[in-house]
This record gives C-alpha cells, sequence and structure tokens, in this order.
C-alpha cells in the first residue's frame, strides 16, 4: 500500500510545526473531514472520540510536532492516528527521536492524560490488525528511533508485544498502572442490585457512617447530574478551584494539577463543549443540603462509564466526600442500566474498596535496533544490577547489626 505524505490545513498558523497525513488509502484526511468519519462511529472511550481528535487538533497545532496517519485495509473502512514527533535528548548526550501514539510528546500537551489508547475510528477486536498496518507503514520511515504507545489496556498490551517481536522492535515496560472498576452487570445478576453488598463489611461500615455524619450535620446528600453545556462548564471551573486547592502549584507545571495548565483546561473545555450534546459528558456534584462535598466529572461511552477527574472539598476529612461521590454515582449509572464503572488507572484505597474488579494499563515503548539505544538498555541494566548488590549488602549488614544487638 504505497504512502503520500501532505500537510495538513488544520494548524492554520503559518509559525506552526507542520503536521502531516499520511495515507495508506485514497480515503479523506483533512481534519474535518477525518472527524466527521469518527463522529459516525461509536468509539470504544472517549479518548478515541471525534470530540477527543478535535481537542488534539485544536491544542497541538502551537506547539507540537506531529502526522496523522491513515490505515486502511482494500474494501474495509479507515482509521487514524495521532503521531506525535520529538528528538529528545536523554543523559546529556543521547539524542532519540520519539514517536507517540495519540500523544504530542510534549508534556504541557499531553497532561490530558490518554488511557484506552488505540486507533481513531476502530474497534477493540480490531486493535491488533491495525496496530500491525501501522508498524508495516512506519517501517519504511527512517526518521525515527523509539514508539511509545501510552495507555494501553492489557489484552492489547500483549497484542503490541506479539507484533513487536514480528516486526523485530524490542519492547520494553515504561510504566504499568493497576486499574479497577466496578462491574455493574455482574451486581444486578449475581448481587441482585444491591452494591454495597459487593462491597467488604469494613468498606459498608465506612460508607454508612460517613453518609450519617454529612447528613447529620448539612442534611440529605444528593447527587446532582449538570443539565447543560453552561452548567457542566460552570462545575468545571469550580471542580478546578477544590482540585488546585488539593495539588496545585506553579502555572504550566505539568506535574501539578491539570488546571494550573491553561492548555489542560482550553483542551477539557473543547471536549465538553463537543461531547456534552450527545451525552458523552456525565457531570455530577454531590451535597448535602446546600452544602458542595464533591464533584466527578465523568466520560460515557455506551454502557461504560469512565472516571476522569474530580474536585473534593476535603474541609472535613472524616466525611469521606469522595468515597460518598463515587457510591452515589456507582448507585446512579447502576440504577440507569450500565453495565461498568470504571476509574482508569491509578491506585489509590478508595478505588480498592469501591471497586470489584481489577485490571492493568500499561505504557510500552517499542524500539528500533539502534547500537546506542541498545548501550543505553546494557547501561541500565548494568545500573539495576549494582544497585541490587549494594541493596543485598546493606541489608545483610543490617541484618548482622541486629543479631549482634541481640
Amino acid at each position: 500500500m504505497p504512502s503520500t505524505a501532505l500537510k495538513l490545513e488544520s494548524t492554520r498558523d503559518p509559525h506552526a510545526p507542520p503536521a502531516r497525513t499520511t495515507r495508506t488509502s485514497s480515503r479523506p484526511s483533512t481534519p474535518d473531514q477525518i472527524q466527521a468519519e469518527v463522529s459516525r462511529r461509536p468509539p470504544e472511550s472517549l479518548f478515541l472520540s471525534a470530540a477527543w481528535l478535535s481537542a488534539c487538533f485544536e491544542g497541538w497545532r502551537d506547539g507540537a510536532r506531529y502526522s496523522v496517519l491513515e490505515l486502511a485495509d482494500e474494501g474495509r473502512p479507515p482509521v487514524w492516528a495521532l503521531l506525535g514527533r520529538r528528538t529528545v535528548v536523554r543523559h546529556g548526550v543521547l539524542p532519540v527521536r520519539v514517536v507517540a501514539l495519540n500523544q504530542s510528546t510534549v508534556e504541557l500537551l499531553d497532561q490530558p492524560w490518554i488511557e484506552r489508547n488505540g486507533f481513531f475510528g476502530g474497534s477493540p477486536e480490531q486493535f491488533g490488525r491495525h496496530l500491525a498496518l501501522m508498524l508495516k507503514t512506519l517501517e519504511r520511515q527512517s526518521d525515527w528511533d523509539e514508539l511509545r504507545l501510552g495507555g494501553l489496556v492489557d489484552e492489547h498490551a500483549q497484542v503490541a508485544l506479539y507484533q513487536a517481536a514480528r516486526s523485530r522492535l524490542a519492547c520494553r515496560l515504561d510504566s504499568e498502572q493497576p486499574s479497577f472498576s466496578v462491574d455493574l452487570e455482574a451486581i444486578r445478576t449475581q448481587q441482585g442490585g444491591d452494591y454495597l453488598s459487593a462491597l467488604s463489611a469494613n468498606t459498608r461500615q465506612q460508607l454508612r457512617r460517613a453518609r450519617r455524619l454529612v447528613e447529620q450535620t448539612h442534611g440529605p446528600v444528593v447527587i446532582d447530574q449538570a443539565a447543560s453545556i453552561a452548567q457542566a462548564l460552570q462545575w468545571f471551573e469550580l471542580t478546578g478551584s477544590l482540585h488546585r486547592a488539593r495539588w496545585g502549584g506553579e502555572d504550566d507545571d505539568p506535574h501539578s494539577s491539570g488546571f494550573d495548565n491553561h492548555a489542560f483546561v482550553a483542551f477539557h473545555r473543547r471536549v465538553i463543549e463537543l461531547t456534552f450534546p450527545t451525552g458523552g459528558i456525565q457531570y455530577l456534584r454531590l451535597r448535602a443540603g446546600s452544602k458542595v462535598l464533591a464533584y466527578l466529572y465523568n466520560f460515557v461511552a455506551g454502557d461504560r462509564v469512565h472516571f476522569y477527574l474530580s474536585g473534593i472539598d476535603y474541609s472535613d476529612p472524616k466525611a469521606k466526600p469522595g468515597m460518598l461521590a463515587h457510591w452515589l454515582a456507582i448507585e446512579s449509572n447502576l440504577a440507569a442500566g450500565r453495565r461498568v464503572y470504571d476509574f482508569l488507572a491509578g491506585d489509590a484505597r478508595y478505588k480498592r474498596n469501591l471497586s470489584t474488579h481489577r485490571s492493568r494499563t500499561l505504557w510500552l515503548v517499542l524500539q528500533r535496533p539502534r547500537w546506542r539505544l541498545q548501550l543505553e538498555a546494557f547501561g541500565g541494566r548494568v545500573k539495576r544490577t549494582v544497585l541490587g548488590h549494594a541493596r543485598h549488602d546493606t541489608a545483610g549488614a543490617e541484618r548482622a547489626d541486629s543479631a549482634s544487638a541481640h
């Protein structure tokens, strides 16, 4: 399948780094055409929706170098991937040409963290086929050393490992995080619709005690859902105030609250504006009487809800407002007939306590057989070996000191 490179008109800024589309078919390939085509197909998650794609086009145009890869087999509809491109210098001397799937490779622009990664317009069942097509296309391009596949569900990560081996690419695990969820369908069929009965006795006791405390202090606990784009955007702003109070730092610091990052805020405002009318955003507010305790910013795709972020009032930690908010959100989605409430990646006690299922989200790096990358990998193995021996020797000395002391 021949490929053709062309510039995208969507950058609209003559001083911005150029984006291009590499095509494996004659399908439409301007940003507006791609978004229109993707919007006609039900996305696996909001992360692979036309709205997320639009927010990337808009957010990356001034500060990222990227290409749009269009992939299609003969007779099959195309799918698309955004490939962020950047040369990074590691260890002060090692230049590495990085390509990243649906990430810009610019920290501030990638703070709207993508999970359940894949292909725009694709389906989970076809991930392996589309990844093979992408690797075959990239194989013909000489301008990259390392491909980052971030935010993959466990099954897709296993497929990526297999495809990397077939393409003779080295593969390493960059990061791994647990992902927790609630199987709402199992709650219906196995617990008779009683969510609390699926949790531990200790968690049930904590939730009930917290609810009693809040209702005695402030009044009845209620979960509200935003009824309009304007209300969702207002709640997003209020979420930001609470989020910054907990996690905030310097402006435009990628390691601080996303609400300190102007690019993050603009990205999600666009996602809300584009997605709310079609039911892809579920914005919830937990209050007791007139007291607002928490906001939950959730994504909806089909019968699955993904919790993305929250703003919590921690002024009374005994009230456990975050756990209460998720409890009522889960009950609400259970009543609405949805099948899964997904906490997405990240280890936290409240996620472990409130979930019924655990999986993994992985960040993989695929590397071409470049001598400098092989040297870097060898140096990393030596370092880990030396540190391992040092820790072993230290532990042995501590055990000897402890024995002599007794």
